[in-house]
């Protein structure tokens, strides 16, 4: 089988990796390899490696059938060599089987199977939650064992081996031969069956309400005989519980209508302390049996009450905790419930609604003495059409009891337990729907069922419905019905009206139901969310591609049962496009049945249930709740098409909802971001059209003195909604009106600048002209502001237009382009202003920043790290130091004009609490940017909290400096020594300290009082105490990462570490310290602190197309939880700023999961739950271009060194509205970005080195994207403005970074060893520079080349190079000098191939550097990795 295959593969890599220097007959091992591809289809049973060898042997052409085939005469070659096979693979193996005795004895002497188990019912109602998407505990069984080498080592040590691991070891015992440890193989082997049907049984009985496990473990020593009677004993348990379930059924036969779990889990609600919760939740769990009853939860609700106040609820609180008594405790409930309520079952189609319209009789024929039974042939039918169906079969809808819905994954019990409910409720019309889709087993299974059934006296009517081919159609004692779509009587409008009549009789079940739809952008979630505030509680439901029939009900219950709730079913997954796989189709397809069926249940039956725990949801009939389905825009179809799509998707929605169709023309809600706009937009308007000053209000003479009003316009009364929205879509440009989303941008930015414009103090205080000293020419300057107002709106509204552009390259060179940068530190605003190309603005554009009073720096300021550092500490409010952003020089970050850009447009986003989707080009710096940028948000925190740490430290060493010398204890010394050496500060030594009796001078007294004073002496211990209480009290203290400090403790003391460590977490200790300051709490403190990290506020999600839902959720759900923890510690202080945490999503076109991601990008909720405000995610993608997976296979197809497309998949129409074009670095920037970085490495060298060593490097590009360009023109035949396009890409940033990384390294090995590596007295720093870089270059750029652009490459580089030796020539030369200090041993041949492989596999190793080798079978791959891999192990 496949897993066999997979096997053998492992093998065979195993020995090709073992022998790369044996000698060996490789043809024969790679005619295994076919033979065994071939060979599969005719071993009729699965065996293990050494019955294969077996087989093989005895194998011969003839018997195949296949004598022509060229690849069975290998056969022969494989045949006669099979001795040499078969010591291959023992010496392959050697290591695993030379212990494998010992290992079977030890197993068998301290081994045992572990059994653990899946709690079937979540513990208690409290504790639900709607994102447990990893489910319960999973059941498993293990195998523990103590191996012999770890007794008596510092502790006994267990072993668990997984059920992978199991199989592994017995695969491996087939190795062994014949008589080898025979009696202990097979008693292993079958203590490994027993154990496995043990396992089995035991899951059996707990998914049928057994609650005691009769043993969790089968010890390996015991005997045969004692396991095997364990095991008959375990079946006689079975078969025992089943008699008794069968007999509670019979006697509660109301236990018939629900699933074991739902039983158990009514039992663990029936033992909850309080009435009014039990009353709850049980009036959810059984309201479904009472469809029929006038205000049922009322009726219900009192029911419970006199059961639970009546003294048979004495019983059930002191039950046993037998299973028996648990499900006869539920039994005595529904009796009672029943009793009391006095209601008898009927079939709903009994009800009598649709009783007056036309159906077909019952025929005689299908009648029989005992029972009707029918089966429905309906072939190829639709949703709808099996919805028309059962209407008709019923006249009017079933109850959820009544219908069976089969699954592939069906289990017999379900099915039993639903025949037992046919021959008990004999009143009642039961179905099993898509019997088609039970597996051939089951479906023979339910054939007995069904002839048990037809020997009963008196029984129920029975349908059968069929949608494909089955084998139950000629099942005795049925009749047959075959059924057309188009003579069903209801036609599906029809069908329609009808289920609204039975769904929403006296139209008391729901308020408003609607199916909500329109074109992308145009304002669906924003209509929902705005209807949803207009009722008491609503429920918010994503429907995407991690649904789950258990989360969603968890969800549903969450809303209380209270008239006027409204839940909200926002549909973000969309069908894949033809660019996604196969898998992604079929996972589409299986979630959409999943949902399809949730919904039948929810909507058609009014019920819905998760069978695997038992948590259920029945719609309330009478509480006149609204329900809201969002209809996603699908790409490329109309409004009407995209709802067409999804009701045939999902019709039952239909059945009762309403279509609402969003219109593009409908107006921009009126909120109080809108009115502070538009009164500016108004005061502009006003001058425009002239009709007053306006936005240009002049405050009068020495008004400021008098404390005038300010001229801000937020005070005047609020403007009528009609009036805004005409101001609105007067400023608007047309690209925003074209788009709600692009609205919502434009409402955004306008908010944040007028709110700008209220602290502006040259606007407020503006009275028409100012003087200042112009310091750049020291002269005095006298301005006219008297249109100051409209100059600084013209600006704003020309900027946000900017903004709002759906798609702009990010190529500020080629533009004059100019951004403001909004300063208001200090409680004052100000402005900042880059102005690229500044040269080439006209007059008009300069006069008016020189009104705004905006000083405009010259083209060669912007590139200064000052000027750029200046903008991003006003924009961010980031302190500087020295005149420059410290941060950026620590990270070693290579702050330029464009990343400026980029960093400031981000941050408006983020101010204006807009998505932010970038598209671009892998390798342009993405990551490094936001990373920074991340760490400029928290700037003032992180450097707080480093600050508290130094102090610490600095405390320490000040204190114990200067006790060292003053007594004998070593001690302090040895603290003193730690922190000098920057290691950390053992808690023992910490310890010791915190209980010293010694006394020192108070440092506090000392600074205050005089020099002829005795200072005041204090105990160390006290101090420190008092020190550390008035550290832990500060803010940003609670703020610092302790949890992998203590996950590290607990780590160390897992493993027998005999180092003193703090017993407790830090907030356990806070919480101690703080009750009684005791001294022996301030050493472990001081440990906390002294290791704490800064708190984490960047996380990177790389998306692939292999990541699933669990994986987002669980990357996720920690970072959320911690969030929420964070803003909770904040609000303790008021004034205290939340800190900002940075999530990057990196290729999320790459994901099959693009609703879930829309879902938390643009809704920005997680499972209905909203995102705290101080998490900001940022979401990149690679340009999608025309048929990318197409061209990217095409391309597979031959060895192309150069792709020029990404495997990427069409983004969410929402999302693909919010993307805006990252571009790259061109020419022009790529070589500022080389310089800046070469300068910031090389330390002292001249800058004419650099500027050539940098040029060199920026030519490499160039190159290379030359030769791509010419590749994809003369290969793909490519036009050739296309393929240069596509070929920029073909190197990045990421390259440029690479050389830079060999270079370091490089540089750094010639400065220490240089006069032994090139065997002479004196070196100098610039030829090390010069050396390292063109070693690089050939590491990354010619080394990635065929052998035609090789020399391309070396004869265009060395044009560019001053120094006579080339590239190749450097590179040899490096390239001889490592291959000459290897041990390589003797006939191995030191080809080209093999020194470029050691030399790469050696630098890339110790630069921690991705390397992928490529290149044909036998050009030493493989065998230099393992020469390098003996030879960094050193000399044995």
């Amino acid at each position: 089988g496949k897993k066999g295959t997979q096997i053998f593969q492992q093998q065979h890599t195993l020995i090709t990796q073992h022998l790369q220097h044996e000698e060996y007959n490789e043809q024969v091992l790679n005619h295994l390899m076919i033979a065994f591809r071939y060979i599969s289809p005719f071993l009729d049973t699965e065996q293990n490696l050494k019955q294969l060898m077996e087989k093989v042997y005895h194998v011969t052409v003839q018997q195949t059938g296949k004598e022509s085939a060229t690849e069975f005469i290998q056969l022969h070659t494989v045949n006669r060599n099979m001795d040499l096979v078969r010591l291959w693979f023992s010496k392959a193996e050697w290591d695993t089987l030379e212990n494998i005795g010992d290992v079977l004895r030890g197993l068998l002497d301290t081994g045992y199977f572990k059994f653990s188990f899946e709690d079937q019912v979540v513990s208690t109602v409290a504790k639900l939650s709607p994102y447990s998407h990893k489910g319960r505990q999973q059941s498993k069984l293990v195998l523990c064992y103590t191996p012999s080498s770890s007794q008596g080592e510092g502790g006994t040590k267990v072993r668990t081996w997984q059920k992978e691991q199991i199989e592994d070891f017995t695969r491996k015992l087939g190795f062994l031969e014949k008589g080898q440890n025979s009696e202990d193989y097979s008693k292993f082997q079958r203590l490994s069956v027993i154990a496995h049907s043990l396992f089995a049984i035991q899951q059996k009985l707990l998914s049928l309400g057994y609650k005691k496990v009769m043993s969790s473990e089968l010890k390996c020593s015991c005997s045969l005989q004692e396991a095997e009677k364990q095991h008959s004993g375990l079946e006689e348990r079975l078969k025992n519980w089943q008699n008794d379930l069968l007999q509670l059924q019979e006697n509660y036969d109301k236990l018939l209508l629900f699933r074991i779990p739902k039983i158990l889990r009514i039992h663990r609600i029936l033992l909850l302390p309080e009435d009014d919760i039990k009353i709850k939740e049980i009036l959810q769990e059984v309201a479904f049996l009472f469809p029929s009853l006038s205000s049922p939860r009322e009726k219900i609700a009192a029911a419970l009450q006199n059961y639970f106040s009546s003294t048979i609820q004495s019983e059930v609180c002191s039950a046993s905790k037998e299973t028996k008594m648990t499900i006869t405790n539920v039994g005595e409930m529904l009796k009672f419930l029943f009793k009391e309520i006095k209601f008898t079952f009927t079939s709903h189609a009994l009800r009598g609604v649709l009783s007056q319209l036309p159906f077909l009789s019952v025929p005689d024929r299908f009648k029989s003495e005992n029972y009707v039974c029918n089966f429905h042939i309906a072939l190829s039918f639709t949703s709808k059409d099996l919805i028309r169906l059962i209407l008709e079969i019923y006249r009017g809808i079933p109850g959820p009891y009544e219908l069976f819905h089969c699954r592939p994954d069906t289990t017999s019990d379900e099915l039993s337990l639903f025949y037992r409910r046919a021959m008990k409720f004999f009143s009642l019309q039961f179905t099993i729907l898509e019997v088609n889709l039970l597996p051939a087993w089951l479906q023979d299974e339910l054939l007995q069922l069904h002839l048990t059934l037809q020997k009963k006296k008196k029984t129920s009517t029975l349908h059968y419905i069929a949608t494909g081919p089955t084998v139950l159609q000629d099942m005795p004692w049925v009749t047959m019905k075959e059924h057309i779509s188009d003579q069903l009587i209801y036609d599906w409008d029809t069908a329609k009206v009808e289920c609204n009549k039975l769904l929403n009789p006296n139209s008391a079940a729901f308020a408003v139901v609607e199916l909500v739809y329109g074109k992308t952008g145009d304002g669906k979630t924003h209509y929902i969310r705005k209807r949803l505030n207009n009722h008491k509680q609503s429920l918010t439901v994503v429907i995407n591609e991690s649904f789950s029939a258990y989360n969603t009900v968890v969800q549903l219950r969450q809303l209380p049962l209270e008239r006027d709730n409204a839940i909200y079913f926002s549909f973000t997954m969309l069908p894949p496009s033809e660019e996604f796989t196969e898998l992604d189709k079929n996972l589409y397809k299986n979630v959409m049945k999943k949902v399809e069926r949730f919904f039948f249940d929810l909507i058609f039956l009014g019920y819905v249930e998760d069978s695997e725990s038992g948590v259920s949801f029945k719609l309330p009939g009478d509480l006149q709740w609204s329900l809201y389905f969002e209809v996603s825009s699908r790409e490329n179809l109309g409004p009407q098409d995209s709802l067409n799509e999804f009701t045939k998707e999902l019709p039952v929605v239909e059945l009762i909802g309403k279509r609402k169709y969003i219109k593009p023309e409908n107006p921009y809600d009126v909120n109080s971001d809108v009115q502070l706009v538009c009164k500016y937009l108004q005061a502009y308007d006003m001058y425009r059209n002239k009709e007053s000053e306006g936005i240009n209000r002049i405050l009068p003479p020495m008004g400021r003195i008098q404390h005038f009003d300010k001229i801000a316009f937020s005070h005047i009364k609020d403007l009528p909604k009609e009036e805004c929205q005409r101001l609105l879509y007067t400023y608007m440009p047309e690209h925003i009106k074209q788009n709600k989303i692009y609205q919502k941008l434009f409402v955004g930015y306008m908010t944040r600048r007028c709110c700008f414009m209220e602290t502006f103090p040259a606007f407020n205080y503006n009275e028409g002209r100012i003087t200042y000293d112009d310091t750049r020419d020291e002269t005095v300057v006298t301005v006219d502001t008297s249109k100051l107002g409209s100059t600084v709106m013209e600006t704003m509204l020309k900027e946000v237009s900017d903004f709002c552009q759906p798609r702009r390259m990010k190529d500020w060179t080629k533009t004059t382009k100019q951004q403001l940068v909004y300063d208001e530190k200090d409680g004052g605003g100000s402005f900042h202003l880059i102005a690229v190309n500044s040269e080439k603005m006209q007059d008009t554009e300069k006069e008016k920043y020189r009104i705004m009073r905006v000083e405009m720096p010259p083209s060669y300021e912007l590139k200064s790290r000052d000027y750029l550092d200046k903008c991003l500490s006003s924009a961010l409010n980031v302190p500087l130091k020295n005149g420059r952003i410290s941060a950026i020089d620590e990270r070693k970050y290579v702050l330029t004009l464009d990343y400026t850009l980029k960093m400031l447009e981000i941050h408006e986003r983020f101010q204006c609490g807009i998505p932010v989707v970038i598209e671009g080009e892998t390798g342009v710096g993405k990551t490094a940017l936001l990373e920074m940028l991340s760490v400029l948000w928290n700037q003032s925190l992180l450097s707080e909290q480093r600050l508290i740490v130094d102090r610490v430290l600095i405390l320490l060493q000040q204190v114990c400096s200067g006790l060292k010398g003053t007594i004998k204890d070593e001690t302090f010394s040895k603290v003193v020594q730690c922190i000098n050496n920057k290691e950390s500060v053992p808690y023992i030594h910490l310890k010791h300290v915190c209980s010293s009796e010694l006394e020192i001078n108070d440092p506090k007294e000392s600074k205050k009082g005089s020099l002829k004073q005795e200072p005041k002496r204090i105990k160390l211990s006290n101090y420190l105490a008092c020190y550390v209480s008035e550290t832990i009290s500060q803010p940003v203290i609670n703020l610092l990462d302790y949890k992998a400090i203590w996950s590290a403790i607990q780590s160390k003391k897992s493993q027998g570490s005999t180092k003193e460590l703090p017993e407790l977490p830090f907030e356990e200790l806070v919480k101690k310290f703080e009750k009684g300051r005791q001294r022996k709490y301030t050493a472990g403190l001081l440990y906390y602190l002294l290791r704490a990290e800064p708190l984490k506020t960047f996380y990177k999600l790389n998306v692939h197309a292999a990541l699933t839902t669990k994986d987002i959720y669980e990357f996720f759900e920690p970072i959320f939880n911690e969030a929420k923890l964070i803003e909770g510690k904040c609000q303790k202080y008021p004034s205290f700023a939340i800190p900002r945490i940075t999530i990057f999503l990196d290729e999320i076109n790459t994901s099959s999961c693009l609703g879930l991601l829309k879902e938390v990008l643009v809704d920005q909720t997680f499972y209905g739950k909203k995102i705290p405000g101080h998490i900001f995610i940022v979401s990149a993608c690679n340009p999608h271009r025309g048929n990318s997976v197409f061209v990217h296979e095409k391309e597979m197809k031959s060895e192309a060194w150069v792709r020029g497309s990404y495997n990427v998949h069409r983004l969410h129409p929402t999302i693909k509205c919010l993307k805006w074009d990252y571009g790259f670095l061109n020419i022009q920037q790529e070589d500022d970005y080389i310089k800046a970085k070469m300068r910031m490495l090389s330390g002292s060298c001249s800058i004419t080195l650099t500027d050539h060593l940098s040029a060199i490097i920026g030519k490499s590009q160039k190159l290379m994207r030359d030769y791509a360009t010419e590749h994809l023109t003369q290969v793909y035949k490519v036009s050739e403005d296309v393929s240069k396009k596509l070929s920029y890409s073909c190197v990045s940033q990421r390259d440029i970074q690479r050389v830079f990384t060999f270079y370091e390294w490089l540089r750094k090995g010639y400065l220490k060893f240089g006069k032994e590596r090139f065997n002479t007295l004196e070196i100098t720093k610039s030829s090390c520079d010069e050396q390292a870089v063109l070693v690089a270059l050939g590491l990354v750029y010619y080394l990635r080349l065929d052998e035609k652009y090789r020399d391309r490459y070396n004869k265009d580089i060395n044009k560019a190079i001053i120094n006579p030796k080339s590239v190749v020539e450097a590179l040899k030369e490096e390239m001889d000098f490592y291959s000459d200090h290897l041990s390589i041993p003797r006939g191995i041949a030191k080809t080209q191939a093999l020194m470029e492989n050691l030399f790469c596999t050696i630098v890339c190793c110790c630069t921690c550097t991705p390397l992928i080798i490529v290149g044909a079978p036998g050009s030493s791959k493989t065998l230099s990795f393992n020469l390098v891999l003996s030879n960094l192990k050193g000399r044995e």
